[in-house]
């Protein structure tokens, strides 16, 4: 009996592994995709993608029939050891056939780990890639449109935290200290992408560490301290129009989009852009 119980086990993982991608069981991940009929009015209405280190939250606009997302990572920690959104993402089409669109689809497609939006004979798909954390958008349209898209932020300027925001800085919660996020920096000099981070050059753990009494504690560090992240924005036959936006050159049927994102404790904010 011992010896036949390694032998019955490793016919079951056999008969798993070699089981068809076509078989009735695995397809029905299909049975669990999330398909909208309608636009959303803002980002409590987003449908969530991601690759297990980029998350986005992402809808259409009803208003304007934009696409918007937002970038996550789980390790853009602020100087005061928060989880921030590394910016928002807004794709605008002129003329824009998702706007008032009778057909419109928002489809999470989860054996692809896409999301793909149609309506008014247009397409659009968008996934985070599983190796290089770097968001794809593409599309096409029936006709030419020119699309414009804008990197939104929020964080312009350093900013002390108001008391009913403590609870999302729950390790420096009610410290006797300011808590303040600095702002992003947007690269003003950086071609036909846009560029830009958030980088601590402030962090609170070394008044954490006093408070518990573990200054100068052997084998102690700073995780937060030049800790650097954000994004680069860019496409393949688009122009920088402003310091936070890119537009493709002409009307077109097709466009391609990357949006690449990384985080690091760097020395410099070269050595991050590198």
């Amino acid at each position: 009996y011992q010896k036949m119980l390694p032998i019955a086990l490793y016919a079951l993982i056999a008969s798993i592994v070699v089981r068809p991608m076509n078989s009735p069981r695995l397809s029905k991940l299909d049975a669990y995709d999330v398909i909208w009929n309608s636009p959303s009015k803002d980002a409590a209405g987003s449908m969530p993608i991601g690759n297990g280190e980029v998350v986005l939250n992402v809808w259409v606009e009803d208003k304007t029939g934009d696409l918007l997302f937002y970038i996550g990572r789980t390790d853009s920690l602020s100087e005061i050891c928060r989880v921030l959104k590394l910016g928002g993402v807004r794709v605008h089409l002129e003329p824009n056939p998702f706007k008032g669109a009778t057909d419109f689809r928002q489809h999470l497609m989860l054996r692809d780990g896409r999301i793909e939006v149609t309506g008014g004979g247009a397409r659009l798909s968008l996934f985070v890639d599983s190796a290089s954390n770097t968001i794809a958008v593409s599309g096409t349209f029936p006709r030419p449109s020119v699309v414009t898209a804008t990197v939104e932020c929020w964080r312009n300027a350093a900013r002390p935290l108001p008391k009913a925001e403590w609870h999302s800085a729950w390790a420096v919660h009610d410290a006797p200290f300011p808590l303040v996020e600095s702002g992003d920096v947007f690269l003003a000099d950086d071609s036909d992408c846009v560029t830009w981070y958030h980088r601590n050059e402030t962090s609170v753990v070394p008044q954490v560490l006093a408070n518990q009494s573990l200054t100068g504690l052997k084998g102690t560090f700073d995780p937060l301290l030049h800790r650097t992240f954000g994004g680069r924005l860019s496409g393949k036959a688009f122009d920088r129009r402003s310091e936070r936006s890119i537009q493709s050159r002409r009307p077109v049927t097709a466009f391609e989009l990357s949006i690449a994102t990384h985080t690091a404790q760097t020395a410099s904010v070269d050595e991050w852009l590198r």
